[in-house]
């Protein structure tokens, strides 16, 4: 029977059917607005919120599971390889739409942001794509297990951080509403610091969870 802590193969639907609603937004966008930047703009802000939601019900699932035995900390548990490449896929399709007002309507990117930024940001979707290319399972077979386990753990915590400073900077510059954004990160660090720390671990099987 397989343990808990072992995550479910990829619902690969769940992800088509993302893919598909992200189509669905930009669609909707250009017949609402036109074939504008602002089209692409409006799909980014809803994209973007998605992939977020994605990405924190993947990174929460470890630390939650080991500091609590709840039915819905053990379903992001065993999930979590669906949310993440959910998230992925989100992520990515948003970075279609950065990529088409980049090279359409630059001023718009340097007006929201600075060349470090800007590099920063395609190092994030570089390792984004890069952990959704090694979730294949003949890839990840062809790699060590504990390359392909520092690839994804790093991953995920380059892309906490730079949840973590774009949304902190957002909050600060722009809107407190951002914060809403922050508050999670930062309530998925003390879990995670928790979890490390050993408290609410119930079980030796949840002691025993890596991620």
């Amino acid at each position: 029977m397989k343990r808990i802590t072992e995550p479910n193969p990829i619902a690969w639907t769940v992800a088509g059917i993302a893919f598909v609603s992200c189509v669905a937004v930009i669609l909707s966008a250009l017949a609402i607005v036109g074939f504008t930047d602002k089209a692409f703009v409006y799909s980014i802000r809803v994209i973007v919120k998605f992939a977020f939601m994605f990405f924190a019900m993947s990174y929460i699932a470890a630390p939650l599971y080991r500091v609590s035995s709840s039915r819905v900390a053990a379903f992001l548990m065993r999930h979590r390889a669906t949310t993440g490449a959910t998230f992925a896929v989100c992520q990515l399709m948003a970075a279609v739409c950065v990529g088409f007002i980049w090279f359409n309507y630059f001023y718009i990117i340097e007006a929201i942001s600075s060349p470090v930024e800007r590099v920063l940001g395609l190092i994030v979707l570089g390792w984004i794509f890069l952990m959704l290319l090694t979730s294949n399972k003949t890839v990840r077979q062809a790699l060590s297990v504990h390359a392909w386990g520092k690839l994804q753990k790093y991953g995920m915590m380059v892309i906490w951080i730079a949840y973590l400073l774009d949304y902190g900077r957002r909050s600060i510059e722009w809107s407190p509403v951002f914060g809403i954004f922050v508050a999670i990160l930062l309530a998925i660090f003390v879990l995670r610091l928790a979890a490390l720390l050993g408290i609410g671990a119930t079980t030796t099987q949840q002691r025993s969870v890596q991620g």
